[in-house]
């Protein structure tokens, strides 16, 4: 794509998502205003404005909160129209995981930011340090939901994810063992495919808690 073309597709995608976030805003209330006014913020100051987020290591944070814990409140308000601190905590796993694709996509680039002064985490921290952050990221997600479930915060039943450990596994030996540019955009896109399964494994334990009880309830 030409800059020209990312541009565009960056303005129309902000002009959507502001079209859509006043619609849901009539529906619920003015907590949703300030979601997605830090959400406009963001997605502007990533790459744009005198601090620019990709460049000074605050990207998988930025990233890790606004689509990860903020995106499951902003969901939640939308449909309970009240606040809990509760979807905060449940979007913790999803935050880490998100977060791994852009450290993923990070430590394949490392050599290339650094070159033109890109300061991501992984050119912060330096190739080894940034593996061992990409497995932190990994696991906290599955240790986020053990924590939730112990906490009384997440059903049992979301353990289900733990299907998809095999895959994380796989993806961890890439990241940490090689340096293989074909094997690192590969192992980035199959983060994101890992983000989303676990997520929808994720849906799934939810649901089955819900049915459950229903039933015993009734």
């Amino acid at each position: 794509l030409t800059p020209q073309a990312v541009l565009v597709g960056a303005i129309v995608t902000v002009l959507a998502g502001i079209a859509i976030g006043l619609y849901l805003l009539t529906q619920s209330g003015p907590l949703l205003f300030w979601i997605g006014l830090g959400g406009v913020l963001v997605v502007i100051t990533y790459t744009a404005g005198p601090f620019l987020l990709a460049y000074n290591g605050l990207g998988e944070a930025a990233v890790f909160i606004f689509m990860g814990p903020v995106m499951v409140l902003g969901a939640w308000y939308v449909m309970a129209r009240e606040f809990s601190p509760l979807p905060l905590w449940v979007g913790v796993p999803i935050g880490f995981t998100v977060a791994a694709i852009l450290h993923a996509n990070n430590i394949r680039d490392i050599d290339a930011d650094r070159a033109v002064n890109k300061r991501t985490m992984a050119v912060l921290l330096g190739r080894p340090a940034a593996r061992i952050e990409y497995v932190v990221l990994i696991f906290g997600a599955y240790i986020g939901v053990v924590v939730l479930i112990l906490a009384g915060i997440m059903p049992w039943m979301t353990l289900i994810a733990a299907v998809t450990l095999p895959e994380a596994w796989r993806l961890i030996q890439i990241i940490t063992k090689s340096e293989d540019i074909g094997l690192l955009h590969q192992a980035q896109g199959r983060t994101a495919r890992l983000h989303g399964d676990f997520g929808f494994w994720l849906v799934i334990g939810w649901l089955v808690w819900l049915i459950v009880l229903q039933f015993t309830s009734g």
